[in-house]
């Protein structure tokens, strides 16, 4: 029997996909505490009662389930102060929905199917009108949903079973967004905006594996070795693994990289293009004070202070930034220290480089 992907409707498929949970959720990560029965294996909560549950089978076996639950018809408790979801203002209730239990059998993971999934949860969405979607995950999850177009909004908030968690949101119909991080869902919502939504099934047959960054290492980039390189003394396979945690991003030529004053912690990489660091002057104008290019680091010292950016990014020609966000970065840090410590070894130096040339600069013009 051949893959097959469908919504759980009778007791049978429910079953089977409460024994999926079990298996990954209990028996493989030693988690979870709540609507556990050891007995059975089945693991379910009050959630289940009024939802839209998919699974995916093969030969028998629930391989892969997503649930969703809409907020207009759902006591969802617990998670609307969780996701601060009444901040949305009048889409919530109405338009909002909110995405749990979503997971993979281990011998699956490494296919397309948690993409087939996330699409088919997608559309649906679509089709019951909902407008932004939330869920929650532990760091190391951040750049897969980024790459579909989540986005982090709040600080992470603990949990009592699943620990330090981070809140994420997806707008659905953000087309601007998931053109630009070239989003698997931007196909789907271009049949949805179309009217050929009824052909979505196409669409998931046809999916590839979800994207996991899997760059070819640049050369070219890794060569440009040196004092002001943040990867300096990285081999390629570990750039190639921080190249899969990281989101590579495009800016055209006069857009805003970062802001001046914007509250932002993400450290950035140029990989093509030019941008110009530049802050306001007591008279009103923009005095550029840097030029940034290929290989070089924008953004450090927002993330290392944590405090409002001090100056303003802007692309001065089209390029491509690899973004790091704060939690990207802390959850290399617990997951990979060997790799971070040399990040912050580079970091240390490039700061050191610039504050001296920031002070021969300083005698220079004083002399």
């Amino acid at each position: 029997m051949g893959l097959e992907i469908r919504e759980v409707t009778s007791d049978e498929d429910r079953e089977k996909v409460f024994r999926l949970r079990y298996d990954v959720y209990i028996t493989e990560m030693d988690r979870g505490t709540q609507g556990v029965d050891h007995k059975n294996r089945l693991l379910y909560d009050e959630l289940d009662e009024n939802c839209v549950m998919v699974g995916a089978f093969e030969n028998g076996r629930a391989v892969g389930t997503v649930r969703v639950n809409h907020a207009w018809k759902t006591d969802i408790g617990k998670f609307t102060d969780l996701y601060s979801m009444c901040a949305e203002g009048t889409m919530h209730p109405d338009y909002t929905s909110i995405v749990t239990k979503f997971m993979i059998a281990e011998e699956k993971r490494n296919s397309s199917l948690a993409l087939k999934l996330i699409l088919w949860m997608y559309t649906e969405e679509l089709r019951n009108g909902v407008i932004i979607t939330y869920l929650d995950c532990n760091a190391h999850l951040i750049p897969l949903y980024a790459k579909l177009g989540f986005k982090t909004y709040k600080e992470d908030v603990e949990s009592d079973e699943y620990g330090s968690i981070t809140p994420m949101k997806l707008m659905l119909r953000d087309s601007a967004h998931l053109s630009k991080i070239r989003s698997p869902l931007r196909t789907a919502l271009r049949e949805f905006e179309t009217g050929q939504i009824n052909d979505y099934l196409k669409i998931i047959d046809g999916a590839e594996d979800l994207p996991q960054q899997q760059w070819d290492v640049d050369r070219e980039l890794h060569a440009k070795r040196g004092e002001n390189y943040i990867f300096d003394g990285l081999s390629e396979d570990e750039l190639s693994r921080i190249f899969r945690i990281a989101t590579s991003e495009t800016f055209k030529a006069g857009e805003w990289i970062i802001q001046e004053g914007q509250i932002s912690s993400d450290i950035f990489v140029m990989l093509d293009g030019q941008a110009a660091v530049a802050r306001e002057t007591a008279d009103g104008n923009e005095l550029v004070v840097a030029l940034f290019s290929r290989g070089q680091v924008i953004g450090e010292m927002g993330y290392l202070r944590n405090l409002p950016r001090s100056a303003s990014v802007r692309g001065i020609s089209d390029g491509r930034v690899l973004r790091f966000s704060s939690a990207v970065m802390r959850s290399l840090l617990e997951t990979d220290s060997a790799i971070a410590a040399k990040i912050f070894r580079n970091l240390s130096i490039i700061l050191a480089n610039r504050l001296a040339k920031t002070t021969g600069d300083w005698i220079d013009n004083s002399s």
